[in-house]
């Protein structure tokens, strides 16, 4: 049985909101609006007779959109509308539209270009995202919402211009998109290459608004910015530093790192910073992005007198080492999760590529969002024995981990998703209860490898000999040292039981030692 799905079921709040939910479906039922189609279109109507696109089915290629279907005068691109049609290189929307909705061209991979006619007045949120191939957009005059993050992910887009006569948007000379009076920096185009400098007037800049320029290599924050949005300066990977007007009342800059004006705040560590950086004692919050996709940064270090943090080994944790926070980008080989940390934060170890293992302390209780995600390089994981929860994602896309051994019984909790991509088989010891064959998507066996009994060690032929025995195919690493005063263990062989589930090991080397002890170990 499924832990998570047994979660729910037990769940008060959720079984309200499930019958609420239920409630709501019933009554939306009659509210649904019957969908027609014409060629590779599906559209609905509105009351007054309006068409609105809510698929396209066609080949892709340069596409013109029709102004009417079945008759009716096309009005709107559709929310997710042409989501995902990698196929398409241009479109040319209707005069007749008046709305582009959220999503509408987003993930066109191979888009190129799109004509937005004079008419219209709104862009959605996420409309382009991830269109990588779109190269220039015109805001006509006629636009007074564009939704956040519509032109997030386009890394080839090198001007966002707006028409001068748009009372509510404009371009800078750079391409870059604010709102009609300067004041709100929106969008840095993705293709954006150099130095740039955030006007005087501008006193706020999005979530995002720099996010991906990877071509950006400095950034000037001007006198009087007052709000620097999440994430503004994040995956700007030739970004080698974010510096600040002296005169700004707001925010500051230490080694091209971005923090509030009085240090307590460190806002963002600049993508392309290599080496190792130091968090001043001062600092008292660190957002939650700042070190996100640093990928030549090797540790994280905190200065002694601060109050709040600490870090082991490069890796930052709060103070008390209860929380660990982020683990540098550049950290190569294995990690041991203390004892005394309880949670591995969000994106903890997110995109460390030369992470090779893991093994977590015995009081870690919860594994959060996306905390080893991207980790290309990891193989393996050893779980503490006190691990109740991993969240969303948290094991996603690592290609190379095969192997996570639980020493507990089943976590209380595992979401659906939390191996998501992975190719990770879950083992867990035979004293443990509650593991079913599969979970979260992933096989799991029992991980019982044991000398056997039946075939005790011996000495033959000048060799040391003995028989492991276990499930078929488990992995298991044997260790060998000559004395159990201050051993030194040195890995001898790794081998995977095989499918007749004895193991027959022969060490030659230990016939000419004067003693020889050996143990067996998940692979780490």
């Amino acid at each position: 049985m499924n832990p998570t799905a047994s979660r729910i079921t037990r769940s008060p709040r959720l079984l309200r909101l499930r019958a609420l939910t239920l409630v709501h479906l019933v009554l939306l039922i009659p509210l649904v609006v019957p969908a027609d189609t014409e060629g590779p279109y599906t559209y609905t109507l509105s009351a007054d007779n309006k068409a609105t696109i809510t698929k396209y089915n066609g080949p892709g290629g340069a596409v013109f959109i029709p102004s009417t279907l079945g008759g009716y005068t096309v009005t709107s691109v559709g929310d997710w509308s042409f989501y995902g049609c990698s196929s398409l290189t241009s479109v040319t929307i209707p005069s007749s539209v008046t709305y582009i909705g959220d999503s509408a061209l987003s993930r066109c991979t191979n888009l190129t270009a799109v004509a937005i006619p004079s008419n219209v007045t709104n862009i959605g949120r996420w409309a382009f995202l991830g269109s990588f191939s779109l190269t220039a957009i015109i805001i006509p005059a006629s636009v007074t919402n564009i939704g956040d993050l519509a032109f997030y992910q386009c890394s080839s887009l090198t001007a966002i211009s707006v028409d001068p006569a748009n009372l509510y948007y404009a371009t800078g000379s750079d391409g870059v998109l604010f709102n009609k009076k300067h004041t709100e920096l929106i969008q840095c185009p993705g293709a954006f290459s150099g130095q740039f400098t955030i006007p005087d007037s501008v006193t706020s800049v999005k979530d995002d608004a720099f996010y991906n320029c990877s071509s950006l290599t400095s950034v000037t924050v001007g006198s009087n910015v007052k709000n620097i949005g999440e994430t503004a300066f994040s995956v700007c990977t030739s970004l080698t530093a974010i510096s600040v007007d002296p005169q700004n009342l707001y925010y500051a800059s230490i080694n091209g790192a971005l923090f509030n004006k009085d240090l307590t705040e460190l806002i963002q560590c600049p993508s392309a910073f290599s080496g190792q950086f130091t968090i001043p004692d001062s600092v008292t919050f660190i957002r939650r992005w700042a070190f996100y996709n640093c990928v030549s940064l090797t540790a994280i270090n905190v200065d002694p007198q601060n109050l709040d943090y600490t870090s082991i080994d490069g890796v930052l944790f709060n103070k008390d080492l209860t929380e660990l926070i982020r683990c540098p980008d550049a950290f190569s080989g294995h990690f041991t999760i203390p004892d005394g940390t309880t949670s591995v934060r969000d994106n903890a170890f997110s995109n460390c590529s030369t992470l090779t293992s893991v093994t977590v302390g015995g009081n870690v209780k919860e594994i959060l969002d996306f905390a080893f995600s991207g980790c290309t390089s990891l193989a393996s994981v050893i779980m503490g024995s006190n691990v109740v929860f991993i969240s969303e994602r948290t094991f996603s896309y690592c290609p190379s981990l095969t192997l996570i051994l639980f020493t507990s019984n089943i976590p209380a909790i595992i979401l659906s998703d939390a191996f998501y991509n992975t190719p990770a088989t879950l083992y867990h010891l035979p004293s443990a209860t509650g593991w079913p064959s599969t979970l979260a998507g992933r096989p799991v066996v029992c991980w019982n490898p044991a000398f056997s009994p039946a075939s005790p060690p011996r000495f033959e032929s000048g060799a040391f000999s003995f028989t492991l025995t276990g499930n078929a195919d488990i992995p298991v690493r044997i260790e060998a040292c000559d004395s159990l005063t201050s051993p030194s263990w040195d890995t001898v062989a790794d081998i995977a039981i095989p499918a007749s589930g004895t193991f027959d090991f022969t060490d030659p080397g230990a016939a000419t030692r004067p003693s020889r002890f050996y143990r067996v170990r998940f692979p780490q």
